[in-house]
């Protein structure tokens, strides 16, 4: 009996040392694989020319491998006006897109402490484990402030001037390929009673980035773009910044301008240059998007881009990408779910499925050459083999100050109640009262490797 007893203890407590290393190997495997992917995950996107049929694919992608996550998406034109009450209310979402108007900006968010630091995320695998996550996408399309990364851009955005090529050639002109042989092309248009260029008045910033910035970098190169982001002294008031905002001044005089521009939102000038009123649009790639339901048949064929045109004859002209666009993490309650959420997005089949959704580029290089591209996003395309390419900086001073007063200046330029010297020295005052406010952050600006 005593010796039955205690082989039989011996064995217990064999077992339950195996238990013991059997469980202690589980919780390592377990640690190994991080934290547990579930509960509920909130994504607030701006969903607008990136439609929500594309965001409702992201999900589907991410809850397939997770799906003991609850995935609350809010995806409508607004959403920057329910974002902030539940910054506010100290419950903000759990993944924010920051495209559109009226966006928070990437760097506020930085500034005060809501986004979560992403480097450690880039670090790891991507969603198809093949390599690090952060060599599947474009090196300079992160936000990257003071040596660490706040948010991902998503879209690739090639921006300036579209045309109808067939319309073009009726007209008996083609693409311009600089200033002044766009305003020899103005006069011909003019009396043939089409509009040389419409933009939308309602949003300045269509002018300001798609069609100034362009300009300004092959006027002044990578230092100009420095400068406009520091608020350097003088930049505003310098001739590179100033014969851009001439040249506008003197479209605008020559009657060159579609009349009511000033009072056009983006969606209304689009569609009078459909209606061929204006023979060339400012806009991005995700023009065909946002305008699907307005194109007559067979008309997206003819679509075609070219970068800014507002340079003098002989100047080399630049492709200034746009798409500072981003996903951002807010800290809080589900950060592990957030995290693969951004790695099923930035997948390469869900980039591509975005491209071929919404005619609109990603800054996954795999992701574009697989999808199937339209006429007119190959045409833009393009052009990045045939210009130097001179992307937007970080850094510089948080604030929306100098823009703001640049597009009200700029609304007024168009209406004929100031000159381009008044609007050069109202935004270089605006950036003096910005440089001489120590409340107002500064980080130097940078262009991303």
């Amino acid at each position: 009996m005593k010796k039955t007893t205690t082989v039989l203890l011996a064995a217990l407590i064999l077992c339950g040392a195996a238990l013991g290393t059997w469980a202690s190997g589980q919780k390592e495997e377990e640690k190994a694989k991080g934290p547990a992917i579930k509960g509920n995950l909130e994504v607030y996107v701006f969903s607008g020319p990136i439609k929500k049929e594309f965001w409702d694919e992201a999900v589907a992608e991410f809850t397939a491998r997770y799906p003991e996550v609850n995935v609350k998406l809010v995806a409508i034109a607004k959403i920057h006006d329910q974002v902030r009450p539940k910054i506010v209310a100290g419950d903000p979402p759990d993944l924010y897109f920051n495209a559109g108007a009226g966006r928070i900006m990437v760097e506020q968010l930085y500034e005060e402490k809501l986004a979560l630091q992403l480097d450690d995320l880039l670090n790891e695998k991507n969603w198809e484990g093949t390599k690090r996550f952060r060599d599947t996408i474009l090196s300079y399309r992160f936000n990257v402030l003071e040596g660490k990364t706040w948010g991902i851009q998503l879209p690739f955005h090639l921006i300036g001037f579209y045309y109808h090529e067939p319309s073009l050639k009726k007209l008996g002109i083609t693409a311009p390929q600089d200033f002044p042989e766009f305003m020899e092309y103005g006069a011909k248009l003019h009396g043939q009673g089409v509009a040389p260029m419409v933009t939308t008045g309602i949003y300045p910033y269509y002018f300001t980035h798609f069609v100034m910035r362009g300009a300004v970098a092959a006027a002044g190169g990578k230092q100009a773009f420095i400068d406009w982001k520091e608020l350097k002294p003088g930049f505003f008031t310098s001739s590179v910044f100033k014969d851009v905002i001439r040249k506008y001044e003197e479209v605008i005089k020559k009657g060159y301008l579609l009349k009511g521009s000033e009072g056009m939102n983006h969606t209304e000038s689009q569609l009078q240059w459909i209606q061929d009123k204006a023979a060339f649009v400012t806009s991005g790639t995700w023009i065909e998007s946002e305008m699907s339901k307005d194109f007559p048949a067979g008309y997206t064929e003819g679509i075609r881009f070219t970068p800014s045109f507002f340079v003098d004859k002989g100047v080399q002209r630049v492709i200034s990408p746009y798409g500072d666009a981003s996903m951002v993490i807010f800290k809080g309650k589900n950060e592990a779910a957030a995290k693969e959420f951004l790695k099923a997005l930035y997948s390469i089949k869900i980039m591509a499925s975005m491209t071929e959704l919404t005619n609109i580029l990603s800054n996954v290089p795999e992701a574009n050459a697989q999808a199937k591209k339209s006429p007119a996003i190959q045409s833009a395309m393009a052009w990045m083999d045939k210009l130097p390419q001179i992307a937007w900086p970080e850094g510089g001073y948080i604030t929306a100050e100098v823009d703001n007063t640049l597009s009200a200046k700029l609304q007024a330029l168009m209406t004929g109640q100031i000159s381009t010297d008044e609007l050069a020295a109202a935004v270089e005052a605006s950036a003096e009262k910005v440089r001489n406010d120590k409340s107002v952050t500064f980080l130097k600006a940078y262009f991303p490797e």
